[in-house]
């Protein structure tokens, strides 16, 4: 039996975006990424891993000090 945990139940790991994108998902991803901002408190690190495509397909702003680590190409 094996157990799977993503970033967010390991404490003081970055947010990781992909946690809040249902995998395989090529719709709009603008709603997961503010909630993965929300969810990185003030200081933390916001971790978009490479391996998949984001569509956003609005604006994001970003109002709070965070450390944002792209894993990718952009």
């Amino acid at each position: 039996m094996t157990t799977q945990i993503n970033y967010s139940q390991i404490k003081s790991a970055p947010v990781n975006v992909a946690d809040y994108i249902a995998a395989g998902s090529t719709a709009d991803a603008s709603a997961a990424f503010l909630l993965a901002i929300a969810a990185t408190p003030t200081g933390g690190e916001l971790l978009i891993p490479a391996g998949a495509t984001y569509y956003l397909g609005s604006q994001i702003a970003i109002n709070k000090s965070m450390l944002i680590r792209w894993h990718g190409i952009v």
